[in-house]
């Protein structure tokens, strides 16, 4: 016997759940849904189209097409007039409004948002609206959400997010300034739980870097996303036309210089009195930095990347240096660590020197060649990474994929441009490695002229 079944599930109610079988199902065959699915997703995968006779490389872009909506997911229900509401983890009742979840800002902050920015604007406003819903009722902004905080990765890079979506005008600027506030509130308070907010928050402010002392481990990582936080909110408040504040967030952003060890190259942690933690090894990873070492996390410096150059002695230096991470040997030690990781494991078997792309704190690291005008550099890195790691097949990927920030970094590289510097409204550029694309919506004739 053929049984159908068909199904609907509510977080709200039963009631709920019956209207959510009607309105979606009703009387549609499973053969009427299929169509209706498949049609929804050619909207989506049609959204770039790109020309080329490498078919290996078409079936792998449309793979990642495919993954870069996959999440995050929407989690509110309609009721009867079409109005959304959702079930907030808070504190367990029903709201009004839009909600999202299943996404981690520290990775799909950096390339998943930006690609949202031309092909997915209406979407990726709907999903900043669930984010500041999130703020109005836990009264903190979220970092990593699977319904409620988990708060498993550092920082608060949703500053970014909100920047991009704001001077791109994407949300609205009575939308943007409940952001903005949520954005200062985490950059100056220490949050209640752990999840929330800036980790070490009230020793930045006081220190103008996380000193040892203040967390547990990545004491590294949290000052150098907390200065580019303070960029983003400096960026937004700038746009806002709050001089004062954006000036203020301007010279917070400089607060990466706090931790640069100008005899090693490398960003080191600190204690309170200003010196280096003892024993240092670039190879060593945890502790201090998040997901990699000294060589992956040193040069997250985006937002001041020609500061950061100066630094090393001047543009030539730095670029030296960039030279020898991708030169280095992928080695690591996991004293800190206690086990080899899976990032460990998957940098070695990727094998592009210490440019661990099989994860997010490396995205970048190609692209600094061409934000230093060296675009050459970056279109051979990039070339050879998109061509030798990734692939259609199921060990397609260098590394964790992470909700579609992976897939979104092969997608930018094999269009030739990308987003270095989240939180303003351009891109660098790079060799693209299509024979021609074009990306559909009026809104990409405008971003295009802006890098």
């Amino acid at each position: 016997k053929k049984v159908v079944i068909k199904l609907a599930t509510s977080y709200i109610s039963k009631t709920q759940a019956e209207l959510n079988l009607k309105t979606e199902v009703g009387d549609k065959t499973f053969e009427q849904i299929k169509e209706e699915t498949t049609t929804t997703w050619e909207n989506y995968l049609s959204r770039i189209e790109i020309e080329t006779h490498d078919k290996v490389q078409l079936k792998t872009f449309y793979s990642c097409m495919y993954r870069v909506f996959l999440f995050p997911r929407k989690c509110y229900e309609l009721d009867v007039n079409g109005n959304p509401w959702h079930f907030s983890p808070v504190d367990a009742t029903i709201k009004k409004g839009v909600s999202y979840t299943d996404l981690c800002f520290w990775d799909n902050s950096r390339t998943t948002f930006p690609l949202y920015s031309i092909i997915a604007r209406d979407e990726y406003r709907e999903m900043c609206e669930g984010f500041i819903n999130t703020y109005l009722e836990s009264g903190w902004l979220p970092r990593c959400l699977t319904m409620g905080e988990r708060g498993c990765m550092p920082s608060t890079l949703i500053d970014a997010v909100l920047c991009d979506a704001t001077l791109k005008g994407i949300i609205s600027k009575d939308l943007a300034k409940i952001a903005l506030e949520g954005m200062i509130k985490h950059a100056t308070r220490k949050a209640p739980k752990d999840a929330f907010g800036r980790s070490g928050v009230e020793s930045y402010c006081e220190f103008g870097f996380v000193p040892i002392e203040a967390v547990e481990k990545a004491s590294v990582n949290l000052t150098l996303d907390a200065a580019y936080g303070d960029w983003c909110i400096s960026q937004m408040a700038k746009f806002l036309g709050l001089t004062d504040i954006a000036d203020q967030y301007e010279r917070r952003s400089k607060n990466y210089q706090n931790l640069f060890d100008s005899e090693t190259g490398f960003m080191r942690a600190k204690y309170k009195n200003g010196a280096f933690r003892e024993n240092f090894n670039p190879y060593n990873w945890g502790v201090d930095y998040t997901e990699g070492g000294a060589w992956q996390t040193s040069y997250f410096v985006p937002h001041d990347i020609n500061g950061l150059a100066t630094l090393f002695g001047g543009k030539e230096k730095f670029l030296n240096r960039i030279d020898e991470l991708f030169l280095s040997p992928p080695d690591f030690n996991c004293v800190n660590y206690g086990r080899e990781s899976h990032e460990m494991a998957e940098m070695a078997a990727a094998n592009f020197g210490q440019c661990a792309i099989s994860n997010q704190p490396s995205f970048h690291i190609p692209y600094i060649y061409s934000a230093l005008s060296e675009t050459e550099k970056t279109a051979y890195w990039t070339e050879r990474i998109c061509k030798e790691a990734f692939s259609p097949d199921i060990d397609g990927f260098p590394g964790d994929e992470d909700t579609g920030s992976m897939s979104a970094w092969y997608i930018f590289s094999t269009l030739g441009f990308y987003p270095f510097h989240v939180g303003d409204d351009g891109f660098v550029k790079t060799k693209p490695l299509v024979k021609s694309f074009k990306i559909l919506g009026e809104e990409w004739k405008t971003l295009k002229t802006q890098f």
